[in-house]
């Protein structure tokens, strides 16, 4: 099961749409320092968010082969569907975005 963190809150049941969304629009408005999905906890496979200005934002996400960011910022609608589809276990949205890998 996957869990939305709105800085330090984790929100209670599995990410939908509204939640996702709402927690982007907390981020934007500078009342959350991040925002994160976590798909699976105990092997580290989560979707991070930052806020740019502009009402854009960027994405990293882990899972088995490493961390990577996108090289192109999000708007808000299309994190909000990327973030929901990462939630349900769907990666496909992935290989229409060009990634870096992230030094940690």
């Amino acid at each position: 099961m996957a869990t939305l963190h709105i800085g330090d809150v984790v929100q209670a049941g599995e990410p939908t749409a509204l939640t996702i969304k709402e927690g982007l629009d907390a981020l934007a408005r500078d009342e959350a320092e991040f925002l994160i999905v976590v798909r699976d906890e105990a092997q580290n496979h989560f979707a991070q968010v930052a806020s740019m200005r502009g009402g854009l934002f960027l994405l990293e996400y882990r899972n088995a082969y490493g961390q990577v960011a996108a090289d192109e910022p999000f708007d808000v609608d299309e994190l909000a569907a990327v973030l929901l589809a990462y939630a349900q276990g769907d990666d496909s949205w992935a290989e229409r975005y060009s990634w870096a890998p992230v030094e940690i």
